[in-house]
Parts: structure tokens; sequence; C-alpha cells
């Protein structure tokens, strides 16, 4: 069970199919969501598009209670533009996401991807958390399947207040205009 300190349940309206996102606070869009204590405000999302179609799972919030808690799952998604050099291949990238610590905070953050329902062609190869101020990179170790089967990728981070971390979504170059999204984000105080 993950989500224990707070969660960010990408899941807009059931009425929602595809809708634009600006560069702004995730919770303007439908999400569902639980800020953690520890964070100066909720994530920023990168402008793309919200995506929420019939056929996408259903899911629960972290600690459902009762019947009601169910959301079709949804996600923000956006092409990838950036081309990088990192975890040993050349990717290009999106930043999906970004947050700031309130406080210093020792937290186990996810990541929920390849939850779209279309056998992958949304997902990432890689995710990368940077951090502003050691300016350093981590990087999953391994490529992702890409197989339609959802991934909760999971960082540990020990952060310092003020910190802003970025998250990437990378796919291996060449790409030819892939988009990429994500589904979920949560955090656990460790």
């Amino acid at each position: 069970m993950f989500g224990a300190s707070g969660y960010y349940l990408l899941a807009p309206g059931r009425d929602v199919n595809i809708k634009p996102v600006m560069n702004g606070d995730m919770t303007e869009y439908g999400t569902v969501f639980q800020k953690p204590e520890f964070l100066a405000a909720s994530p920023r999302a990168v402008s793309g598009t919200w995506v929420n179609f019939d056929g996408y799972a259903l899911v629960t919030v972290p600690r459902a209670t009762a019947a009601d808690h169910y959301y079709r799952i949804g996600g923000i998604s956006a092409p990838v533009a950036i081309t990088t050099n990192g975890a040993g291949v050349e990717t290009q990238f999106v930043n999906g996401l970004s947050f700031t610590l309130a406080d210093n905070a020792r937290f186990r953050l996810g990541i929920l991807v390849d939850a779209f329902g279309s056998g992958g062609a949304y997902a990432p190869d890689f995710i990368s958390v940077y951090d502003s101020s050691t300016r350093k990179v981590v990087y999953n170790s391994a490529a992702l399947q890409r197989d339609g089967w959802p991934d909760l990728v999971i960082f540990d981070v020990e952060g310092r207040a003020g910190t802003t971390y970025d998250v990437a979504l990378h796919r291996k170059t060449p790409t030819d205009g892939a988009v990429v999204g994500f589904s979920m984000v949560t955090f656990d105080a460790l």
C-alpha cells in the first residue's frame, strides 16, 4: 500500500475523454488528492492533455474505505521533446511534474505509468527525478516493460526544505513524436 502521506490520483471526471492541461497545480483538473504535509504546495503538472477513456482501469484511492472510492484512472500525457543521454542510453523526455518541499523530509515517491489501457503505447522507458539543490539526477534502474500493465516506479528521497524536484518521463530514441503519461503520484514518509 502506497500513499499513506499523500497521493494524487489522476482521475478526471467520468465524462472527460480529452482536455488540455495548462502548466499548473494538478488539483485544478479533477484530481483525487491528499496533499502531503511536507510539500509546500500540490505538484505542478506539465502542459499536456488530460486523458480518461472508457475501458481504462478502475482503481481506488489509497486506504479506500467505501465502495464509492473507485475511480476510472486517467492521466496527464505530453510529447517528449528534449534529448539527453542518461540511464546509459539516449532518450527524449518531458518533465511530467514538479514539487517543492516545505520541510526536511525522508520519503518514498511513487509514479504510476503504463495505466492508460493502450498496450504500453504511452508508457515511458525510464523515469528520472532531478534534485534542484544538489543537481543530482536519479533514474529507475532498468528500462520499463511498456506492456500495458501498470508500473509504480519507486524512489527513496532524503530531501531538504526548499528543494524542488522535477520528475521526467523518458522514451528511448528514436521516438518519432512519442507521447508519454503518468496516472498517479504517491508519497510515503520513511
